[in-house]
């Protein structure tokens, strides 16, 4: 089903690009030959993983939107369903943010990869479980449905619960503001890695989005990576 209200935050604010701020160190050829590899993939997927997240935000404003209209509006100009395109960009961004978490172990693991914020480091690791299990519910849900497991109320692509806040991803769910928060957490310490400058942070109801760069690569409307 698909929610009366979008409750998924907006992370337009969230910028520059980790891939175009990451070309400059690769083009210098700074620091260790193996994380430079993590970060490469880091800040492909952190782009990537957040241009998913607003598509599939702005694919259930669509589908609110549409649903407003008359019966006689509907008729007259066709009915479009938003809710596979929603599901489609959500599981990406799932898919894209659970291996996020795995590049960023595999960069603390380097000892001589850039150092994380302890209390930043504390939050991931708290909610990040939530994330990679609805990364392999997605990828299993085939042996799920093959097995006879699936069902009984458990949706077998991303759908919104009864909650508006809340994705259910088979049997996990996700609460959106939990992944809007992870997505600029993982950002922040992206910029810093690779910068190695903080970002500027501003009071969100909840929500810490860093200063609008005005940096984002586009090709034709088009992200480029």
């Amino acid at each position: 089903m698909m929610p009366k209200d979008c409750r998924m935050p907006n992370l337009d604010s969230v910028d520059p690009s980790l891939i175009r701020c990451l070309a400059p160190k690769l083009l210098g050829g700074d620091g260790n030959e193996k994380v430079n590899l993590f970060l490469r993939n880091y800040a492909r997927l952190i782009d990537l993983a957040i241009d998913e997240y607003q598509r599939a935000r702005q694919s259930c404003i669509y589908d609110i939107e549409d649903l407003s209209k008359t019966a006689d509006e509907r008729r007259k100009n066709g009915h479009t369903v938003y809710i596979l395109a929603f599901a489609n960009h959500f599981e990406f961004c799932i898919n894209a943010t659970a291996r996020i978490i795995k590049n960023l172990k595999g960069i603390k693991s380097n000892n001589k990869s850039p150092q994380i914020d302890r209390v930043t480091r504390k939050f991931i690791e708290a909610i990040s479980q939530d994330f990679i299990e609805a990364r392999n519910a997605v990828e299993h849900m085939d042996e799920e449905i093959q097995g006879n497991k699936s069902g009984n109320g458990n949706p077998v692509f991303p759908t919104f619960a009864a909650d508006d806040t809340i994705v259910k991803v088979g049997k996990r769910e996700i609460k959106v503001t939990n992944l809007a928060t992870l997505l600029e957490k993982l950002h922040q310490i992206g910029y810093q890695m690779i910068t190695g400058e903080q970002q500027i942070q501003v009071e969100q109801k909840g929500v810490q989005p860093c200063i609008k760069f005005p940096l984002r690569i586009e090709n034709g409307g088009k992200n480029w990576y």
